[in-house]
């Protein structure tokens, strides 16, 4: 890993190389082919995993959990900051909240709605922090969610290196901003951009993309589009009362001209954008790509408490 703190914390998905993503893959298949065939997991931890939410989850923090528990370890979580006194009410700075749960845990799972927000807390932590989210907009970043998205993309293409990935919705989303960064470390990946003019990339954003030769194109025609893809990797509104356009919107009318074997993939929770008529058909792909959000979590925390040296036995 490039950057990496003494600790292992992961705050971006730019402290990941290739090789990080290719060993957190096939951690993450042994992970999965095991949790299939009810085989006990092959690491057993005593850690303790604090999962901090300041922010609404259910994927990202239970699926954290289950992998917490899947591995032997065991959970301290606060879902809602107003039942505490942690956060802005009681103005407990995190600096503090990150001193407190040194002495109470071995791993933090922090999600937060301010961008950086990980990166200030791992300063004060003497235990590894994993960003679970923090932020929107520039800077803002989900690089586990990036993870397991990169992993459903290699297991129902075969590789990620080539893959034509359509991505619809706002490009302003923290899980869009790991997504691309992931993506450009594979070779040869196309992404075709179908967005509103408001929620596109900054100039920046696409020069740097551009730099580590990841082509992003934007795109008017949906169905052309998925005439192209591999994949499509539709992600709503950052606003869930945001009306999304029709032309953003998937349906068993656009997806008619798309390839047989095209596979959609949502972050979830899903809008208008992604209609449940849709949840049947041979396209569908999201739930085994939340499901996977379970091996590849303990992919994530293996290598974590194995690379601190937490008690694993």
């Amino acid at each position: 890993m490039r950057n990496a703190p003494p600790s292992w914390s992961l705050i971006s998905i730019e402290q990941l190389t290739r090789s990080d993503l290719e060993e957190l893959f096939a951690a993450a298949y042994r992970h999965r082919s095991a949790l299939e065939s009810g085989e006990p997991c092959s690491m057993s931890s005593e850690a303790i995993v604090a999962t901090l939410f300041m922010q609404p989850s259910t994927r990202t923090r239970l699926s954290f959990e289950a992998a917490a528990l899947r591995l032997g370890g065991k959970i301290l979580s606060m879902s809602d900051p107003a039942a505490s006194r942690a956060g802005s009410e009681w103005k407990e700075s995190l600096a503090d909240t990150a001193r407190v749960l040194n002495g109470y845990a071995d791993v933090v799972v922090l999600r937060h709605p301010v961008v950086g927000s990980a990166a200030h807390y791992a300063t004060m932590s003497t235990v590894p922090v994993v960003n679970g989210g923090d932020g929107a907009g520039p800077g803002s970043e989900h690089p586990t969610q990036t993870i397991l998205d990169l992993f459903t993309i290699d297991d129902l293409c075969g590789s990620v290196d080539g893959a034509t990935v359509c991505v619809l919705g706002d490009l302003s989303q923290r899980c869009v901003h790991s997504l691309l960064a992931g993506l450009s470390l594979f070779s040869d990946v196309t992404v075709l951009a179908k967005t509103e003019e408001t929620t596109r990339l900054t100039e920046r954003e696409l020069q740097r993309h551009a730099r580590h030769g990841l082509k992003v194109e934007y795109v008017d025609d949906l169905a052309e589009a998925l005439r192209r893809s591999d994949i499509v990797y539709a992600c709503g509104h950052e606003d869930p009362t945001h009306e999304i356009p029709l032309d953003m919107r998937l349906d068993p009318r656009t997806l008619r001209g798309a390839r047989p074997d095209l596979r959609i993939l949502h972050p979830l929770p899903r809008g208008v954008e992604l209609p449940t008529s849709l949840d049947g058909t041979a396209h569908a792909a999201y739930f085994e790509q939340a499901a996977n959000g379970v091996p590849v979590r303990m992919a994530v925390l293996e290598r974590i408490l194995s690379s601190c040296g937490s008690a694993v036995a």
